[in-house]
């Protein structure tokens, strides 16, 4: 959206006031259209970041129940 902003802004007669107004406004829109994407792409980043969270943490509880069931069957051998 920018970029079609940009684009637009190049085709624009500056010594007409209102196509100066023009510009001023897509200038200031094709700004916070680029800084609304970076923030997308950062909260991309960190839901995909988050992703790799759940799956340490499911590695993180098969290791431990693995670890509980070994313990489990050494006390009840222990115990007969």
């Amino acid at each position: 959206m920018a970029e079609n902003l940009e684009v637009h802004m190049e085709a624009l007669d500056l010594t007409d006031q209102n196509s100066r107004q023009e510009y001023n406004a897509y200038e200031r829109l094709a700004k916070e259209y680029r800084q609304i994407a970076a923030q997308l792409h950062a909260t991309a980043n960190q839901t995909a970041g988050y992703w790799d969270l759940r799956w340490e943490f499911l590695s993180l509880l098969e290791e431990t129940a693995e670890h509980d069931d070994k313990l489990l069957e050494a006390m009840s051998i222990h115990n007969r």
